[in-house]
């Protein structure tokens, strides 16, 4: 994301104007009458982005969570909705433009930490609270995966005006608590990946967990007050009961159960009072991490964010390794045998493969 980069504009009249993308989220847009765009995508490597047919202008989509800028038309100052005539053409392009050399390379190691400092109250107000949602604008697993990028920009541009008040978040799911452009959630009948539902598929996934996991671990960065996250049970819960909703798999069960997430949420609530302790990936888009400790030692988890196997290797542990992982193979026994798998740890290697949106939950004895 091109959060503080420069960019340049080219504006409908031609005029070129050197500008920045801003690093506080802005609430109004930051490029307006645009031809074109150009900014560094990586070190070296310019891309130049024109767009004809009409007037374009960039939004500030992390106002939303989104971890991106989107530009589009027609501009949101003109009248809408408006007429076209029957048969007037309608024509418009995009052409990329890339210039500059880049060296291409990659690794897939990973080793985590994240440090918490609590903001002390200012008393003019008691503290302030917002919630989030991850599916305003877009439901693809990348994308709602990438709205945790976004979320760091919210918490200091946010404190660029709450000064020393309390700052606290929540409750917060992937399910839509309030729908900010309607008068009800969007119905989802079907269990579908659709934006603005209240219920989907992946909150009772793998992904689910994941994504909670992240969620913490991102917050865990920003020095908020407090996280309250989803619901024990309901839509954006963590404990399954029936609903008017579909819920395939956990319909079809006859005892009780409860969803992957349930693990993060119910790990992290017993570590209550625990001191955080530092933890750094390598790639925190691809694996997030969190890590606290006591006195029998450190307990640290790790996520694979995305769809495909991750290679991690943990460093700076000390003692001997024992956990277990919540994964494809072991989620019938997370789901309805959550005690058992609790107890079902065992020795670690510093090497692991996480499959997609696998979570580790790793004990150290330092």
């Amino acid at each position: 994301m091109p959060a503080g980069q420069s960019a340049t504009a080219e504006h409908v009249d031609g005029k070129l104007v050197d500008s920045e993308f801003p690093a506080l989220i802005n609430p109004v847009q930051p490029f307006l009458n645009l031809r074109s765009l150009t900014h560094e995508v990586v070190a070296g490597l310019k891309a130049t982005v024109r767009m004809e047919g009409d007037t374009f202008e960039t939004e500030d989509c992390r106002n939303w969570t989104d971890a991106s800028f989107k530009t589009y038309v027609r501009p949101l100052a003109r009248p809408w909705p408006y007429t076209r005539k029957a048969g007037e053409p309608v024509t418009q392009s995009i052409k990329v433009s890339l210039s500059g050399k880049v060296k291409i390379g990659g690794s897939a190691k990973a080793e985590n930490v994240i440090d918490v400092k609590l903001g002390k109250p200012l008393r003019m107000l008691d503290f302030v609270m917002n919630t989030t949602c991850p599916i305003v604008h877009a439901t693809d697993d990348r994308s709602v995966m990438e709205t945790l990028e976004a979320l760091p920009y919210q918490i200091k541009t946010a404190r660029t005006f709450l000064g020393k008040t309390p700052h606290r978040v929540g409750p917060s799911a992937i399910g839509c608590r309030d729908h900010p452009h309607g008068a009800t959630f969007t119905p989802n009948p079907d269990n579908e990946r659709i934006c603005l539902a209240k219920a989907g598929p992946r909150s009772r996934a793998l992904f689910g967990a994941a994504w909670l996991l992240g969620y913490i671990a991102t917050f865990a960065h920003t020095g908020i007050e407090s996280l309250t996250v989803g619901a024990p049970t309901g839509p954006r819960g963590v404990i399954y009961r029936r609903t008017n909703n579909k819920q395939p798999y956990f319909d079809s069960l006859s005892g009780p159960a409860v969803f992957p997430a349930y693990h993060i949420a119910a790990g992290l609530m017993n570590s209550a009072g625990q001191h955080l302790v530092e933890s750094i990936s390598s790639d925190d888009q691809q694996v997030c991490c969190f890590a606290h400790c006591n006195k029998a030692g450190t307990t640290l988890w790790i996520a694979n964010l995305t769809a495909r196997d991750q290679n991690v290797r943990v460093g700076g542990g000390k003692g001997a390794m024992f956990g277990t992982i919540l994964d494809e193979s072991s989620f019938r026994m997370t789901t309805t045998r959550p005690l058992e798998f609790q107890q079902s740890w065992r020795a670690m290697s510093h090497n692991l493969t996480l499959k997609p949106y696998a979570v580790a939950i790793i004990s150290i004895a330092d």
